[in-house]
Parts: C-alpha cells; sequence; structure tokens
C-alpha cells in the first residue's frame, strides 16, 4: 500500500487506516462513510496516514528531531481537519449517534 489508503469499494481499506483508528477509535464507521463519498475527505485521510508513517520514521532517526517534530504538528493539523470534517457531517445530519453507535441517516442516503 505504501503509505496511500487502499480505495475499495469506494471506500477506504480499513487494514490502512491504523493511525486513523488510533486517533478516533470510536468513529471508524464515520471515517468508512465519509471516505467512500467524498473524495476530498479521503485524501485528507491519506494525508493523515502519510504523515504520521513519516514522523514514525523521524522519530527512530535521532539526529532528527525537528523533522519529527514538523511531521507531528502537520499531522495534527490534518488530524484536526479530518475531525472537523466529522464533525460538520454529524451536524449536517448526515449521521447520527445512538448509544455509542453511529448510524447513517436518511439525509446522509440522499447525498450518495
Amino acid at each position: 500500500m505504501g503509505g496511500r489508503l487502499a480505495v475499495e469499494r469506494g471506500g477506504c481499506s480499513l487494514t490502512s487506516l491504523s493511525a486513523l483508528e488510533e486517533r478516533f477509535p470510536k468513529r471508524q464507521l464515520e471515517i468508512r462513510r465519509l471516505c467512500s463519498r467524498e473524495a476530498a475527505f479521503r485524501g485528507a485521510c491519506e494525508d493523515y496516514e502519510v504523515a504520521v508513517k513519516a514522523l514514525r520514521h523521524w522519530q527512530c532517526v535521532k539526529k532528527h528531531t525537528d523533522r519529527a517534530m514538523e511531521y507531528r504538528q502537520l499531522a495534527d493539523e490534518i488530524g484536526a481537519e479530518i475531525e472537523a470534517r466529522l464533525d460538520a457531517a454529524l451536524a449536517l445530519g448526515m449521521t447520527k449517534v445512538e448509544n455509542g453507535k453511529i448510524y447513517m441517516t436518511e439525509n446522509q442516503q440522499e447525498h450518495k
């Protein structure tokens, strides 16, 4: 996969979303759904995964702590963008939360 997200049936391969799963463990279904519907969101997820992979690499190279800090900041900024998009989808009524689970609403089905 080379740091890129695999797209399967219009969505993101959850096996390649490990960093997103770590950051947003309770929002996996939302992430999958938005990945399948929005190319821009899918791109942000891809960028996040690549940034985290680079961060982990540079954290292992002791002489390059500045580089690791740059990738940490980049990953945090992209993560905040992803969270804002998830929250916006929830606010628009595209998803709903009941008993800690995310469900597709009528509005979301209309936007497909």
